[in-house]
């Protein structure tokens, strides 16, 4: 009885030969590459869209509450606050309800955040309104009518997305 070392197989059966086996791993190559091409765009577009949803809301959350408050009021002032330096941006708006109630509503920015300010006869809540913000500017034209808000957010990290939005609030004839 005869051993051989080359293998075990029967006489006459043939493996794969290196090239065949550099092909195989050649074409495994290319479809895993397509493969991973494809996760990674479906993977930054998945992002690229979350961030964009993301900062078209906060945007959107500034408007609305600006605007919410500034029909309302009797008085608005775009004034800085001069006893601090950490607030970028400050606006007031202010109006007395039927009932004698006086809603005074400030808003402001800190730390990539649009904050309000909720003053009812003197009981006091804050609200973040807004997250990611990096830019809101608040004007008011020379005869107090027309409120400009310019909102901008910037949501990122992978897929960085910038989204800005201005406002323009005429206040209500009469008041």
């Amino acid at each position: 009885m005869k051993f051989s070392m080359l293998g075990s197989g029967k006489k006459g059966q043939r493996g794969y030969t290196m090239i065949e086996l550099l092909v195989a791993v050649a074409i495994f190559g290319l479809i895993s590459s397509g493969v991973a091409y494809t996760v990674m765009q479906m993977l930054k577009v998945n992002a690229s869209s979350n961030n964009s949803v993301t900062a078209i809301r906060q945007v959107q959350n500034v408007g609305y509450w600006v605007s919410r408050d500034a029909h309302q009021a009797q008085i608005i002032s775009d004034e800085d606050d001069p006893t601090t330096t950490e607030v970028v941006e400050l606006l007031t708006v202010e109006w007395i309800e039927w009932d004698g109630t006086v809603n005074t509503i400030v808003y402001f920015t800190d730390d990539e955040q649009v904050k309000r300010v909720v003053d009812r006869n003197g009981s006091t809540e804050e609200y973040t309104i807004a997250r990611f913000i990096t830019l809101a500017d608040f004007v008011l034209d020379d005869d107090d009518r027309l409120l400009t808000v310019t909102v901008t957010a910037t949501v990122g990290g992978f897929q960085q997305v910038e989204e800005t939005r201005v406002y323009e609030v005429i206040r209500r004839a009469g008041l």
